[in-house]
């Protein structure tokens, strides 16, 4: 074996499994259901929080998260995390002081720019994920598609998802019906 092989081998045993049908039909519906979100958020507007309800805390939370895993994917994660954090807490004090209380202008438009661009990001990175086969958290697709841009090899690492997307990669990854087609189509290449 020359130096050459030796070098695509260990390309090639970089790269992480893609991910199979189910996984692909997981992301192709939670990305569905994100579309609609965006939807509502931005046409139909009847998925509107109030300062009260949970459901904005647990979206912007999951934003904020968003932002953090993101960045930290490309190194930047405690920056991105600190000019977030700073936006939302600038903005609360602008809304107190120029309205007297927490939920109002300027907050209440960062917050719903923040879940907004953050929903249509993730719904965005779901559909190249399906298409290319990205295993993992949806986000990890951003930093596969950018290796593969520069034909750099893949790294072996999933990114951790907190829907579980990176359990069923796994589950499905050990499915004997995953290997079938696999081992046929070596054995034909190979001679």
């Amino acid at each position: 074996m020359d130096a050459d092989q030796e070098q695509v081998d260990v390309t090639q045993a970089k790269q992480p499994p893609r991910t199979g049908p189910v996984g692909r039909l997981a992301r192709l519906l939670l990305a569905v259901t994100l579309g609609w979100v965006v939807y509502d958020l931005w046409v139909d507007r009847t998925f509107i929080f109030d300062e009260a309800d949970p459901g904005l805390l647990i979206l912007t939370g999951l934003s904020v998260y968003a932002v953090y895993h993101t960045a930290g994917l490309v190194g930047l994660a405690w920056p991105a995390s600190v000019a977030t954090t700073v936006t939302l807490v600038g903005s609360a004090v602008i809304a107190v002081a120029s309205e007297g209380t927490v939920w109002a202008s300027p907050l209440s438009q960062v917050v719903w720019g923040l879940d907004f661009g953050v929903v249509l990001v993730i719904a965005a990175a779901l559909l190249v994920a399906v298409v290319v086969g990205t295993p993992g958290c949806e986000v990890g697709v951003f930093r596969d598609v950018v290796r593969r841009v520069r034909r750099e090899p893949g790294a072996t690492d999933v990114p951790f998802c907190l829907v579980g997307l990176h359990w069923l990669d796994a589950w499905e990854a050990r499915q004997p019906w995953r290997h079938r087609g696999r081992t046929a189509n070596n054995e034909t290449a190979g001679g």
